[in-house]
């Protein structure tokens, strides 16, 4: 995706954000009141096919006379509403890294379902696969899965996907990455992975003006 003018916030009315732990972060730190967020800490593009607790619309009395709304898998919950939706970000890769050639093929299998089950249940969104971010040197330098070349590679598949799939890509790896392609340290909690506040705040930023 090429930089664009500046949208507003109201661009995200009507968006969607699905992902790993990142997504929670952008719901805590983006100040978005009116988008929807679907963000599991841990979870894998291939969890997210069968998770199955997401907060439905369809509510239930329970035994106590209360009021509750049931569980549902995401093809629940985009079945009840993905129709309301016209931009969709997809936000993955970070719990899936791994060295091994299984690893990135699993990947690009589960991420290409989950486009495939977004434009059954959104016919009409635009869909945004957004990169996976850099790690820090330290953390980099000491894991087999979370390091650089992974995430590199990793990011790799998530270009092929939107190719193959006719998405766009989102490449937030170079927006954090310092020039030897690290996470610089003051950027991120202690794991190396998780960034700060100041950077939800360069992303949001980032996602705002490079749009379609």
């Amino acid at each position: 995706m090429p930089e664009s003018a500046a949208v507003t916030d109201a661009y995200f009315d009507d968006a969607v954000f699905i992902g790993n732990s990142f997504v929670d972060g952008m719901r805590s730190f983006f100040a978005l009141p009116r988008s929807t967020f679907y963000g599991v800490t841990g979870i894998s593009a291939a969890s997210m096919l069968t998770y199955s607790g997401f907060e439905l619309e369809k509510t239930f009395e329970n035994e106590d006379g209360e009021v509750e709304h049931e569980k549902g898998t995401l093809a629940d919950a985009l079945a009840e509403k993905g129709g309301r939706f016209k931009k969709v970000y997809l936000v993955f890769g970070t719990n899936e890294l791994g060295p091994k050639e299984r690893h990135r093929t699993e990947f690009y299998t589960a991420l290409c379902s989950l486009v495939d089950l977004v434009r059954v249940t959104a016919p009409d969104a635009k869909i945004y696969l957004v990169s996976t971010l850099p790690l820090s040197q330290a953390r980099s330098e000491e894991s087999e899965n979370y390091n650089r070349d992974n995430a590199l590679a990793f990011n790799n598949v998530i270009k092929q996907v939107s190719l193959a799939k006719s998405a766009y890509y989102l490449d937030v790896f170079r927006l954090f990455a310092n020039s030897d392609g690290y996470l610089p340290e003051d950027c991120c909690l202690s794991d190396g992975v998780h960034i700060l506040r100041p950077q939800y705040e360069s992303l949001k930023n980032f996602l705002k003006t490079h749009t379609i």
